[in-house]
């Protein structure tokens, strides 16, 4: 059982999601830093505000060595490419001349309702993805079109439709609303809008995308439960929607309609978010959270929430990170996993129920090169590309047929192989190694397709979108 705080806002999460279901839906830096921190800002009355508040300015660029996925060789290379294009393979300089990449580089975050996935580093064009959410899911095809299925604002177990009206899609996110980030460095939303999640200034729901138009030069987002981040190229944070537990950043508790600047953050390469906490990582690899802490979810020793950014002591250089609804993941850059939080279902994976509010190292995991935490369970891809799963095991969402929570890692039954990973709150999604999306778990809100509330525990190929 969760305590008594962890109760509270699980029933603060299900009336906030319910009622979306039914409805009709700082630091102090020079001016000139304050424009540069700016250029993210395209409404000039926002610019003016950016400059009155004084907000953090942009970093310079560094060139380090990044792992690149090579589509037409089903293989990685490794390039050069820009630190400030944020991503979650960043290494040492490359010692030797890379191989010729026509593309430009850069990496995509994306966000589910209470889970955060940090996607291997990818040439700057479309590649599939699945984004699992509470109640609602997405996916990115081969060409960058957006798809959404499960419920939506005042609709149920929905086919999978295509979302029109935004450019290429290149990363999403799903809290109880939607979040597109196009090729252009354009943020797009929808869905429940009544603390301002959607970011237009407004708290009127939208079951169509609109322009986050205070934002450009975008390359992350991320979707907490009822509130929103987005990466600038430049390596500062803006958030918008709820502020309860500090979730923003500003140093305030009032919730926003409209983005504003994270304090303190810069340098940042890759955002995580979930419930009402989120994760930042820097450049040189250390781990800044806020937000939501009373199971120890940002890692700093106390369960405190925190309204401002925090350095967390990890004791590695960290190359991803992933928030879950009330723990926390990071990757080490030798494939080694940190977790720190909520455990008594077993979601950190140290073969204990023991709640953790410093990282501890998950000790028999390694090679480890992708992860995704869920609603107290949590996933990882290792380097051969077999998924690897723990914690809770309710809906059948660790992959096996035991229906038990499993404390430490443990394979997919079959030797199920992927590519991408969502842990989603009830269900999961993958892009297996062949293509083709997958979903397990819990199809009460349609997830999987399946026309009822039935649950899998074996990965079955989401047949409908496959044949798109």
């Amino acid at each position: 059982m969760y305590n008594k705080r962890s109760a509270v806002k699980v029933g603060v999460l299900a009336c906030i999601l319910m009622l979306s279901l039914y409805s009709n839906m700082g630091l102090l830096s020079a001016e000139t830093q304050a424009l540069e921190a700016s250029d993210h800002l395209s409404n000039a009355s926002v610019k003016q505000e950016a400059i009155n508040n004084s907000v953090i300015g942009s970093s310079s660029l560094v060139s380090v060595a990044q792992n690149v996925y090579n589509p037409k060789a089903n293989s990685e290379v490794t390039v050069p490419v820009s630190a400030a294009t944020y991503g979650d393979k960043i290494v040492k300089p490359a010692p030797v001349s890379p191989p010729a990449v026509t593309s430009s580089v850069t990496s995509v975050t994306y966000a589910t309702y209470g889970i955060i996935e940090v996607i291997p580093v990818v040439p700057q064009t479309v590649h599939k993805q699945i984004i699992m959410g509470y109640d609602h899911s997405l996916a990115i095809d081969d060409e960058g079109a957006v798809w959404q299925w499960g419920h939506s604002i005042g609709k149920s177990k929905s086919l999978p439709k295509r979302i029109s009206g935004m450019d290429k899609a290149i990363a999403g996110a799903v809290g109880g609303h939607s979040v597109i980030l196009t090729e252009k460095g354009e943020v797009w939303v929808w869905g429940d809008n009544r603390y301002g999640q959607l970011g237009n200034g407004t708290t009127v729901s939208s079951e169509t995308p609109v322009r986050v138009a205070a934002l450009s030069n975008i390359v992350g987002v991320s979707a907490g439960a009822t509130h929103t981040l987005a990466l600038g190229k430049d390596g500062t944070v803006w958030s918008w929607g709820t502020n309860f537990f500090g979730e923003l950043g500003d140093g305030f508790k009032a919730h926003r309609s409209t983005p504003i600047q994270v304090n303190g953050l810069h340098d940042i390469v890759a955002i995580s978010s979930a419930g009402w906490h989120n994760l930042a990582l820097k450049r040189d690899g250390t781990v800044w959270s806020w937000g939501a802490n009373e199971n120890g979810q940002i890692g700093d020793g106390t369960s405190t929430s925190r309204n401002q950014p925090v350095q967390i002591n990890v004791g590695y250089t960290i190359k991803a990170v992933s928030a879950g609804y009330s723990h926390s993941l990071a990757l080490t850059e030798n494939g080694r996993v940190l977790a720190w939080g909520h455990n008594e279902l077993g979601e950190l994976g140290d073969k204990t129920n023991i709640q953790r509010s410093i990282p501890v190292q998950i000790k028999d995991l390694v090679d480890v090169t992708a992860l995704s935490a869920g609603n107290g369970f949590s996933l990882a891809i290792k380097k051969d590309g077999n998924v690897l799963a723990w914690g809770a095991n309710n809906y059948w969402q660790l992959g096996n047929q035991e229906n038990k929570n499993q404390n430490q890692p443990m394979n997919i039954t079959g030797g199920f192989k992927a590519n991408q990973i969502s842990a989603g709150f009830y269900a999961i999604g993958a892009v297996g190694t062949t293509g083709e999306f997958f979903a397990w778990g819990s199809d009460v809100f349609g997830q999987l397709r399946k026309g009822s509330a039935a649950v899998e525990w074996k990965p079955q190929p989401l047949t409908e979108l496959n044949n798109q």
